[in-house]
């Protein structure tokens, strides 16, 4: 993935994150477009990246983080059970 900074002159990872996204956009239609989608976030995101415990939202400094809680360790595959007899129910 091209990086439209050098490495040098990009900012620092916050302190607890292991990875940060900024997004230079190129006009205000694709600020307004990007502060939809950024507000519509919500908890199924989550289900879509298992690996991930948690995802912290920042939007000119206001930040917002969703949890994973999970109760088990995910599952891989699906999880099926026999299907009684036809008219044993």
């Amino acid at each position: 993935m091209p990086f439209a900074l050098p490495a040098g002159d990009a900012p620092p990872i916050p302190d607890g994150f292991d990875t940060i996204v900024r997004l230079p956009l190129r006009d205000d239609d694709a600020v307004a477009s990007v502060r939809t989608g950024l507000a519509e976030v919500a908890a199924p995101l989550l289900l879509a990246l298992p690996a991930l415990d948690s995802i912290e939202i920042t939007v000119d400094g206001t930040a917002r983080t969703l949890t994973a809680r999970r109760t088990a360790p995910p599952q891989t595959g699906w999880t099926t059970s026999p299907t009684p007899p036809f008219g044993a129910c």
